[in-house]
């Protein structure tokens, strides 16, 4: 019983410093990201991944084509 009452005494002296209380919200704030993000992944069917991978490679395409333009200049009609 009297170890209870020291860990317990430990852990009170921990949680009511400032530092240990932000890296406690800091982790439990990581750690709800992760099962959000984990929770999303592993509900998502074949056709939404397909969605997801096509909208990628558009934003990449479209992102190769600005540059290519802007860094050779072509496109541009010089009359």
């Amino acid at each position: 019983m009297q170890i209870l009452q020291q860990l317990a005494t430990k852990a009170q002296r921990a949680i009511s410093d400032e530092t240990t209380l932000d890296l406690i919200e800091r982790g439990a704030t990581k750690a709800a990201y992760v099962a959000s993000g984990a929770t999303v992944v592993s509900g998502l069917t074949i056709n939404e991944w397909g969605v997801i991978v096509g909208m990628i490679g558009v934003g990449l395409t479209t992102g190769f084509n600005v540059w290519f333009k802007m860094k050779y200049g072509r496109g541009e009609r010089n009359e």
